[in-house]
């Protein structure tokens, strides 16, 4: 998926029915079908040498699918893609599994994980660390992120807390956790002691930080 091995010489059709031929046969309709799903109707005749790199992923898609799979196994699928490349192929992604499918992506563009599949085991070095749903993984763990004036002030105070150890500013904000794990409880804590915040956030995690986590804060490559 990642480089589709396509005839460049042939048309996107003829390319779906080399394969075709190879399978065995497929049905003319079946073409079609896989034609209109990857959203190639009216450039199917062209020339694949012609085809942007992400038409050219989606014919890959295509090939795919001939056969109706019910799973796909999908190696970095927007790989090369412009923006609206990737959210094309996003939305196609989805589409297949909102029809029943089961698609597996192997990938290092976390963002995109994050936003297309339900479920994501995360290796390190070969070995599996944690399999888990993505909006499991995404609860943030009781953080809140504090916008005030002193910064440096209140990250002292709360490091004085048994529950605030961990304390520290990031990005102009203070990221903490709080008494109890309640919101309500910090903002109380934060007037008392004359810290009133602009802002009292949960912090929310994404895919990469969880990553990052999980594998000792080692680079991704």
């Amino acid at each position: 998926m990642e480089s589709p091995a396509l005839y460049g010489y042939l048309s996107g059709r003829d390319n779906l029915r080399a394969v075709a031929d190879l399978l065995g046969g497929v049905p003319a309709k079946r073409l079609d079908e896989v034609i209109e799903i990857v959203s190639l109707s009216g450039r199917e005749r062209d020339r694949v040498r012609t085809y942007s790199m992400g038409m050219k992923q989606r014919l890959g898609l295509a090939i795919a699918l001939l056969n109706d799979p019910d799973l796909l196994i999908l190696d970095e699928p927007a790989n090369g893609l412009d923006p609206a490349g990737i959210v094309e192929m996003r939305d196609l992604l989805r589409d297949l599994a909102a029809s029943g499918k089961t698609v597996f992506i192997s990938s290092h563009v976390l963002s995109e994980v994050q936003q297309i599949c339900t479920r994501v085991a995360i290796i390190n070095h070969g070995r599996l660390v944690r399999v888990a749903p993505v909006a499991e993984l995404l609860q943030a763990p009781g953080e809140f992120e504090v916008r005030v004036d002193a910064p440096a002030e209140l990250v002292a105070a709360l490091r004085r807390q048994p529950w605030g150890a961990d304390a520290r500013s990031e990005d102009g904000y203070v990221v903490t956790r709080a008494p109890a794990d309640r919101g309500r409880e910090l903002i109380k804590f934060l007037v008392e002691g004359g810290y009133s915040p602009d802002a009292v956030t949960p912090r929310q995690r994404d895919l990469e930080d969880i990553f990052l986590s999980l594998t000792g804060k080692e680079t991704v490559n």
